[in-house]
């Protein structure tokens, strides 16, 4: 498979959690069979991982489908694994999900559909999100390009769900920070979130596509109300929010 022949590379970024990947592994390897089924494109699948036990490192090793290709590290840094499978993806489009995620099996086609109706740059995200474990709940998927949207809320939440989908150059170009929950800072994601908005990414939902997220201990899924204990790491957003504060 040469690398103009993929379309999509999926990168399923596993955290420590041992045999418990699974449901998420299953439910990507359908999204992909599903993609290739009904709209005929050839995906790659780029599984990453920085393990720190035993059990994840046999469960990858035992459990992963065969045509999936495994990027394994041991730096302790979850989300410097993530920007290593982005470097190395072949597809045009990524696709990235989180090891606590499940997508539904029409995910991937949808996002593909929709990725190819649009002219400018857009990270599509599921339409909506179904959070449980630590907190339990369902979130409908902001649409940015709503007029009632305002990039300002970035400051204090995050709106948008891990699971994303979008050109290449927007992951080559918006790595993934190391999240700094210890000293107060806000998650990766809310970070990726706010460089990419303000650098002219529109973030969308894909109508009619939903995911599961199980929240737990550091992995933050969305934060439909204000994060109040922690603060937005710095970045392009927050120094334009300080601008507009001194003038």
């Amino acid at each position: 498979m040469s690398p103009s022949t993929i379309a999509v590379t999926v990168i399923l970024a596993c955290r420590d959690i041992g045999r418990f990947l699974h449901p998420s592994v299953r439910s990507v390897a359908v999204a992909i069979e599903t993609a290739e089924s009904e709209m005929g494109v050839a995906i790659e699948w780029l599984i990453a991982a920085d393990t720190s036990s035993q059990a994840t490192a046999d469960y990858l090793h035992s459990h992963v489908p065969a045509r999936a290709r495994q990027l394994l590290t041991c730096n302790g840094d979850f989300n410097a694994v993530k920007n290593q499978a982005v470097r190395e993806a072949e597809g045009q489009a990524i696709a990235v999900v989180t090891g606590d995620d499940l997508v539904a099996s029409n995910w991937l086609t949808k996002s593909l559909k929709a990725w190819t109706d649009r002219t400018k740059l857009v990270v599509l995200h599921p339409g909506a999100v179904v959070v449980f474990g630590n907190s339990c709940f369902l979130f409908s998927t902001p649409d940015q390009e709503n007029p009632d949207f305002s990039k300002d809320t970035l400051f204090s939440r995050n709106h948008w769900p891990g699971i994303s989908f979008g050109p290449k150059e927007i992951f080559a170009c918006h790595q993934f920070i190391q999240s700094d929950t210890v000293h107060g800072f806000g998650h990766a994601d809310w970070h990726w979130a706010c460089e990419t908005v303000e650098d002219g990414v529109c973030h969308k939902p894909v109508p009619g596509t939903i995911s599961c997220c199980h929240q737990r201990g550091n992995h933050s899924c969305i934060t439909p109300s204000e994060n109040g204990h922690l603060l937005m790491p710095p970045g392009k957003l927050f120094q334009l929010f300080s601008q507009q504060d001194q003038a």
